[in-house]
């Protein structure tokens, strides 16, 4: 089974659009399927993803399995090669996207540098779901006369794998029940005085269990996102109350005015002095912060 689509591209569309150069899907049980990155025609940036069987990707002197529900980033061309291990007494079947080097580089190597270069990701996940319905409206054409609703769709599928890269994958509903007791005691104590021990206590975890955790179910830390919470009080307050910023940063829970001012210029771009004087420039009632 192999069914593959090809686009080509004006150098303009290239330079500025996420774009597909090939994406499809192939069964494959040949044991002369390889793909070395140094010896092929054209660049771009290859993710395979891995829907039953396995393969194989070499990267200088070390080997990774490429086994199901996985899949892999390179650029091409560059030092790789995967392939099909005979060895495996079973088909490799796999979906690929192949997008432009030009609109999307640097997404690959933040990818590469957060998932290493084989990452597991759930058949179910939004990345997924979204690639098998990109190549299910190439394959019906939709993007036949549209470069930008196709750039716009695989930005989209870009944006889920940075989503899942920096572990913002789960609704509160999903999360363990140590990240939502941690949560709900920061949510409930953010103005009072609190360490990482204390809400390392109240979610029954060890503060090194805890960071772990929390960062990989929120992508923050627990310490971060009592100072976000901190913030946006903070900027409640200061716009829409007189209260002093030396009390707005003790009912915030900063220790003093001086580390509360630096936090708040980490977070909001200005200080609160700076903020309280150009809160009528703000065109929202309340503020929130992404990280």
């Amino acid at each position: 089974m192999h069914h593959s689509y090809g686009f080509r591209y004006s150098e303009g569309a290239r330079r500025y659009l996420h774009l597909i150069e090939t994406i499809g899907r192939e069964s494959t049980q040949n044991a002369g399927y390889s793909f070395d990155g140094l010896d092929r025609d054209g660049h771009g940036l290859l993710f395979q993803y891995t829907l039953s069987g396995e393969g194989r990707l070499e990267l200088g002197n070390t080997t990774y399995k490429v086994p199901r529900y996985h899949g892999f980033f390179v650029t091409i061309p560059s030092a790789h090669r995967y392939y099909y291990d005979p060895s495996v007494n079973a088909p490799w079947e796999f979906i690929w996207i192949k997008l432009n080097i030009q609109g999307s580089s640097h997404y690959w190597q933040h990818f590469v540098q957060t998932f290493g270069p084989v990452a597991a990701i759930k058949p179910d996940s939004d990345s997924i779901l979204l690639l098998q319905k990109l190549l299910n409206d190439v394959a019906a054409k939709k993007f036949a006369d549209s470069k930008y609703d196709m750039s716009i769709r695989v930005h989209e599928w870009l944006l889920t794998l940075l989503r899942l890269s920096e572990g913002e994958k789960h609704q509160s509903s999903d999360l363990p029940e140590p990240v939502r007791l941690a949560k709900k005691f920061i949510e409930g104590h953010y103005g009072e005085p609190m360490s990482l021990d204390q809400i390392a206590n109240a979610a029954k975890l060890s503060k090194h269990y805890l960071c772990k955790t929390f960062r990989k179910f929120t992508g923050t830390t627990p310490i971060d996102y009592l100072r976000k919470l901190r913030v946006e009080e903070a900027v409640r307050l200061l716009q829409h109350t007189d209260i002093p910023i030396s009390q707005i940063a003790m009912k915030t829970g900063f220790d003093n005015a001086s580390y509360f001012g630096k936090v708040f210029h980490q977070l909001v771009g200005i200080t609160p002095t700076e903020f309280r004087e150009r809160k009528s420039d703000l065109s929202a009632d309340y503020l929130h912060i992404m990280s």
